[in-house]
């Protein structure tokens, strides 16, 4: 065979090869976060207003100087972020500095990505600036809560995991403290926007009311920076540990290639 005849075939096998090398890059780069248990569930954080100079939620002055909400969220919303990559889950924020995010833009946000889990991150206020109110909530869609769906009660296991965890690291020993579930309309008298957005789509979602920041004991406990982690990896752990109920919902509507043994470990910020 002349050189001009092997040209051909040996071409042949360079693109071949360089197509396998191609694949082999795009997968890893798909692969950067393995999935979960099976699956590659999508979490979406949303960390509550926009920031200072925009819309900073609410505001307290202690000693003279801002508590702002919109700061606090996001504070909270990147530490949990963290926590859940150090898991290798595929997570993701609404915002992760100061900027313009309102509701029909969170709204897109969660209709393009359409999570697997979705929760906003948010610090309370009482109403006419009432002093030492203290509290926990996480609130589900009262609609779909109403419907009695199987999405509400995803939203009530969720909520409910995220509230006995939450709950006892602000309360910081209190034994009063409450952590509490509950509807959008019984908290607010009105349907959240982000909680309408995750039900259109069928998506688990809750809404956190991390403390008041009136709360003294929690104004104090906010600039320690172990009790953040510790409160992200309690917030952290109460997503990860839904990824199993995430899993099942697939299953049941895919059938059985997730069906995978499902095993949770211990988030590893608590260690």
């Amino acid at each position: 065979m002349t050189d001009r005849n092997m040209i051909a075939p040996a071409a042949g096998v360079g693109l071949l090869a360089l197509a396998a090398w191609g694949y082999m890059q795009y997968r890893k780069n798909q692969d950067e976060d393995p999935p979960v248990n099976g699956l590659r569930v999508k979490v979406l954080l949303d960390p509550g207003h926009e920031g200072a100079g925009l819309d900073p939620g609410a505001v307290k002055v202690v000693n003279g100087k801002q508590i702002i909400e919109a700061d606090c969220n996001l504070t909270l919303a990147l530490a949990v972020r963290d926590c859940l990559k150090a898991r290798k889950v595929n997570v993701t924020l609404t915002r992760d500095r100061p900027t313009r995010l309102n509701v029909n833009a969170r709204k897109d946000i969660i209709k393009r990505i359409k999570p697997d889990i979705f929760v906003s991150i948010h610090h309370n206020a009482p109403p006419g600036g009432v002093e030492n109110v203290t509290g926990t909530w996480v609130m589900v869609s009262g609609e779909e809560d109403k419907a009695g769906t199987p999405l509400a009660q995803r939203n009530r296991q969720l909520a409910t995991s995220i509230a006995d965890k939450v709950g006892p690291i602000i309360a910081h020993g209190r034994a009063n403290y409450s952590s509490t579930v509950k509807t959008d309309q019984e908290a607010s008298g009105i349907n959240y926007g982000v909680l309408s957005a995750c039900r259109e789509i069928g998506v688990p979602g809750v809404l956190l009311e991390t403390a008041f920041i009136t709360d003294p004991i929690w104004q104090q406990d906010r600039l320690n920076g172990s009790y953040v982690a510790s409160l992200a990896a309690a917030l952290g752990e109460a997503i990860f540990q839904h990824i199993p109920i995430v899993n099942a919902a697939h299953r049941a509507w895919y059938g059985s290639e997730y069906g995978m043994r499902q095993q949770v470990s211990r988030c590893p910020c608590h260690n």
